[in-house]
């Protein structure tokens, strides 16, 4: 299995992280710093990479929810994942999940960094705020529900 980020990717942050990292793609921030996901399948903030975005239009309210990956590109030894998301114009609605060590995907020949599968659900329609932190790195993603 590859890591499944590809050249609709956009973003802006750094990496606090010593170590091997890919190059960040072209910027698509919005003016919080936010990557806008909309008509992207994948997304990168600096090394923090997360998807996929189109392919979960209208599926990220279903029960169980939709798929949703976070990656960093930086080698590290295993850390969690935590993704924070935070309904904008919305003081209450916010949720955190957490991805341990024993949750990293490690499949064959992908290159070097943390690669965390699995599923994510928006409870409510509107825009969130995606944050992403692996290790000391993080990344901030926007999507609309």
């Amino acid at each position: 299995m590859s890591r499944p980020l590809g050249p609709d990717a956009g973003g802006t942050g750094t990496s606090a992280n010593e170590g091997t990292s890919a190059a960040s793609s072209p910027v698509n921030a919005t003016s919080s710093g936010c990557v806008a996901t909309a008509g992207l399948m994948t997304a990168r903030d600096g090394v923090i990479s997360a998807g996929p975005f189109k392919a979960n239009r209208g599926l990220w309210r279903a029960e169980q929810g939709t798929k949703f990956w976070v990656e960093t590109s930086v080698n590290q030894k295993p850390t969690a994942a935590v993704i924070r998301a935070q309904l904008l114009n919305s003081s209450t609605q916010s949720m955190v999940t957490r991805r341990g060590p024993d949750a990293i995907a490690t499949p064959d020949g992908d290159p070097p960094g943390l690669f965390f599968p699995g599923n994510l659900r928006l409870p409510r329609h509107g825009t969130w705020q995606i944050t992403v932190t692996i290790g000391k790195d993080s990344g901030c993603f926007r999507v609309h529900v």
